[in-house]
């Protein structure tokens, strides 16, 4: 899976990208806590989409992540 995440100033950009090992053992964290099932069905998608960016609002210490997307999904 890949992601991309739309923030709010690139002041958040900068400190988003100086997290990178903390945010991508959350989102790690967050999918590998899914079953197969959770994430092929779009209703869980959303709702994983919603965890990410809680998550991640949460180590930021920011409400400027303002979208999360997925850009890349393969199962297999």
């Amino acid at each position: 899976v890949s992601f991309g995440f739309d923030l709010a100033s690139p002041a958040l950009a900068a400190q988003f990208e100086r997290r990178e090992p903390i945010i991508r053992d959350a989102l790690i964290t967050i999918l590998s806590s899914k079953t197969v099932q959770q994430l092929t069905d779009p209703k869980e998608k959303e709702i994983v989409r919603y965890q990410i960016k809680k998550r991640l609002c949460q180590l930021m210490e920011s409400d400027g992540i303002t979208g999360v997307y997925y850009t890349d999904f393969v199962m297999q």
